[in-house]
């Protein structure tokens, strides 16, 4: 419902105003929300090694006792971030695996106010090599 009723508002306002209809697209899709951090987010974060990459993104790992059978990148969507990845991060390290959640550009605790996708996959990238 509230999609429609947001597409129907551009539609309208794109037909009176597209110059201001365009920019404020612009700001929806590009610029993310953060939102306030819940009380069960230091629980999850308290398990993991907070980490800052070279280029400085956050992320959380999770790392299992002795060595890993491999590694788990992930990229939470749209105005979330990795501490959501706490329930999934315990089951993969219980497995044998090293968990690497990558706060996106723009998103939890990593800096910056904008973000898109390629901005997400360059962090991939990036956290993949740590």
């Amino acid at each position: 419902m509230q999609l429609a009723l947001l597409r129907g508002f551009h539609q309208i306002a794109g037909r009176v105003a597209p110059e201001w209809t365009a920019r404020r697209a612009r700001v929806l899709f590009t610029q993310p929300r953060r939102h306030a951090r819940r009380p069960w987010e230091d629980a999850v974060e308290a398990k993991a090694e907070r980490v800052v990459l070279d280029v400085g993104f956050r992320a959380l790992v999770w790392r299992p006792e002795g060595t890993p059978r491999g590694r788990v990148l992930c990229m939470h969507g749209w105005e979330g971030r990795a501490t959501q990845f706490g329930v999934m991060a315990n089951a993969l390290v219980a497995a044998g695996f090293e968990v690497v959640a990558l706060d996106g550009p723009g998103h939890g605790a990593s800096p910056g106010n904008q973000a898109h996708p390629v901005a997400f996959a360059r962090a991939l990238l990036f956290a993949e090599r740590e």
